[in-house]
């Protein structure tokens, strides 16, 4: 790192900014710089030990992207400084590459750029093959401070600002110190007959709680919130707090479902789970969609529709196989800024990642994958655990009726590398080419 002599040592951190305009491009693409940090002391150590300084590479995007000829620069002059060898970032991924002077390229390796940071500010940039400026600090990043990283705020990358929780490799903070307070809800997600109105507070009474109805994250220019919000018909309200001198609060989401009049009556002894769509494009085999997923299990045996959800999630839902008279699906457990959010459902162990799995008629009895898997575990084999629901989805707007019931389904674990899937660590060099620590799954459907 090339620090100054007159940059302070800080053992607290007293003003974080939120800067915007020229040092973020208008339209942020799916890879881009996310965050960076010029004075490291303690956060990272690079494979020689050293506390060298690091930049952080993020794919926003669904696919692999291949960085191949693309370029890392600290010279507005000379955008082919540092040339990336054959490596990818995968979807939702992170590439950490050390600002060391070293010089390395080595793809199987760690990373090292032939330039180091300036802690006193300067340009830093990502350029494509082709030369083109993708994602740049310009005309110079601010000031740095040790240990403290600079970068984009999530779900809002043309916000930047300090952290002083650095994550390298890791999703950016979005609370803590520096953020604006997060937003309390009044009522928590869940199923409704009547309309009410929703309260949205927060600790701080110089923060600004911004709100959305569409299912977007809000921005500095979203609806201000000045009264209760008048809530009649399903819908996601989305809040954040936004004060003077701070990064935005972490974001905070609701979702209230208006139950028609001819299933608030519906019974079940199995567990039921509402996914509603909430006015998003209804998901189809290629393309996914947002959805709200609440699942409400028996109370003394009786499952109901009003009863409390034990999950309330947003998610990710995508058509697995077309078939009739009704579909399979995958579901993606999401968190505030559509990533992975593992959790329990219905007692299974959490993960984020699910399938329903709609029985067809030649499965009268509905239990030919059940019972198969059961069995397949009872000899001491992996494979997915599974729990009998009964399922409405709404892939439109307005109030879940009996229109949108759809059945029985089975709820299935997706055959995965993990803990509590495809536990590789637990398998021996004898074991099934899926099972091994190659890591590698064969998948045919």
């Amino acid at each position: 790192m090339k620090v100054s002599s007159a940059i302070p040592r800080l053992t607290t951190f007293p003003l974080i900014l939120c800067l915007l305009g020229s040092l973020a491009q208008a339209a942020c693409p799916d890879v881009f710089i996310s965050e960076f940090m010029a004075s490291n002391d303690r956060t990272l150590n690079d494979e020689d030990g050293d506390d060298s300084d690091w930049i952080e590479i993020f794919n926003s995007g669904s696919t692999p992207t291949s960085l191949n000829g693309w370029f890392l620069t600290d010279k507005a002059n000379n955008l082919v400084k540092w040339r990336f060898p054959d490596v990818f970032v995968s979807p939702n991924g992170y590439l950490v590459i050390f600002a060391s002077e070293k010089d390395k390229t080595n793809p199987t390796g760690s990373l090292h750029t032939n330039f180091k940071l300036s802690a006193d500010g300067e340009y830093l940039a990502l350029i494509s093959p082709t030369a083109n400026v993708i994602s740049e600090f310009a005309p110079a990043y601010p000031k740095q401070f040790t240990d403290v990283s600079y970068g984009r705020t999530p779900g809002m990358p043309e916000v930047l600002g300090y952290f002083t929780q650095p994550t390298p490799a890791e999703p950016n903070a979005s609370g803590g110190a520096g953020f604006a307070p997060e937003v309390h809800f009044s009522n928590a997600s869940g199923t409704f007959t009547t309309s009410f109105n929703l309260t949205l507070s927060t600790s701080a009474s110089d923060s600004v709680i911004r709100y959305t109805l569409d299912g977007h994250l809000p921005t500095n220019s979203s609806p201000a919130y000045a009264e209760p919000i008048w809530i009649a018909n399903s819908v996601q309200v989305r809040a954040q707090a936004f004060e003077d001198g701070l990064l935005p609060g972490p974001p905070h989401s609701e979702s209230f479902l208006l139950l028609s009049n001819d299933v608030v009556n519906f019974t079940s002894d199995l567990p039921v789970i509402i996914i509603h769509s909430l006015g998003q494009p209804a998901p189809t085999s290629t393309n996914q969609s947002s959805a709200h997923i609440s699942v409400h299990e028996p109370i003394g045996g009786v499952t109901s529709l009003t009863n409390p959800a034990t999950l309330a999630t947003r998610s990710r839902i995508k058509v697995r196989k077309v078939t009739r008279p009704k579909s399979s699906f995958t579901l993606e457990f999401w968190d505030e800024h559509n990533r992975d959010k593992s959790q329990e459902i219905i007692g299974l162990p959490p993960d984020a990642d699910w399938v329903l799995y709609a029985p067809q008629k030649e499965d009268a009895v509905l239990i030919h994958n059940p019972f198969i898997y059961q069995l397949s575990r009872d000899i001491g084999r992996y494979s997915p655990r599974t729990r009998f629901v009964e399922v409405y989805f709404n892939a439109g707007a307005g109030p879940i009726g009996m229109t949108n019931y759809h059945g029985i389904y089975v709820l299935e674990e997706k055959i995965k590398i993990g803990r509590h899937r495809v536990d590789n660590r637990q398998t021996s060099a004898g074991a099934c080419p899926a099972a091994r620590s190659d890591r590698r799954l064969f998948a045919a459907d």
